[in-house]
């Protein structure tokens, strides 16, 4: 089956943000309900950022839910702001992906999710329940690299790796080169799959997606053939 890089939406036409980048942000002086729910968030993205392992297919830690009090406020970083299915949201922390809303999480949940990140959270001012969530990471490992295509868009030219640790090892200019197609060595029996290069999502979720209306994603470069 083919799988599609999905990234939070970040054109100003379409989310009103203007800086291009995200439209919702945490505000650590009021985006928690308390400095006990503050600490455990701290707590978690930074053992995330010491242990790279914590954030793996197989050794992924979800952040324990059950910990906090009340959903973490994001707060739109202008006045026109949209409302969208997925948030482009900051800060960046590893092994959380994505703000969308609770109807797209009723979505991907009917399909096959390996073990991940599902947090209850608000946008102040909007109407809509959000869910903060993240997958866990498939390895370099994993990929075909005699059938995987890479594409460096500064030089114009094509990428290839001998393997994972030739991958893992290369110099900036190499390794930052887009996947146009990915290959794994073996099939992963999941509609949602997190890479080094992507979140790629299957077709039938996006075809699900198209056919509800789901807003504020949009399709980047790359396929994941699995």
């Amino acid at each position: 089956m083919r799988f599609y890089n999905v990234e939070a939406e970040t054109a100003p036409e379409v989310t009103g943000s203007k800086n291009g980048v995200y439209s919702v942000e945490i505000k650590d002086r009021h985006s928690f309900a308390s400095m006990e729910d503050k600490g455990i968030w701290k707590d978690y993205c930074t053992e995330n950022r010491r242990d790279k392992s914590r954030v793996l297919l197989n050794h992924y830690v979800p952040l324990d839910t059950a910990l906090l009090t009340d959903p973490i406020t994001f707060f739109p970083i202008g006045k026109r702001i949209e409302q969208l299915d997925f948030m482009a949201h900051a800060p960046y922390v590893r092994g959380l992906q994505f703000l969308v809303t609770q109807r797209v999480y009723e979505v991907i949940s009917k399909y096959r999710l390996p073990v991940h990140s599902k947090v209850l959270a608000k946008i102040d001012t909007f109407d809509q329940s959000y869910y903060l969530i993240g997958f866990p990471l498939l390895g370099a490992d994993a990929y075909d690299f005699d059938k995987s295509t890479f594409w460096d868009h500064r030089s114009g030219t094509h990428v290839r790796f001998r393997d994972a640790e030739d991958y893992e090892t290369a110099e900036y200019e190499r390794l930052t080169a887009s996947a146009q197609s990915l290959y794994l060595n073996e099939r992963v029996e999941y509609d949602i799959v997190k890479t080094t290069k992507g979140v790629f999502f299957s077709s039938d979720i996006i075809g699900k997606f198209e056919r509800e209306g789901i807003t504020g994603y949009r399709i980047a470069e790359g396929v994941l053939e699995n």
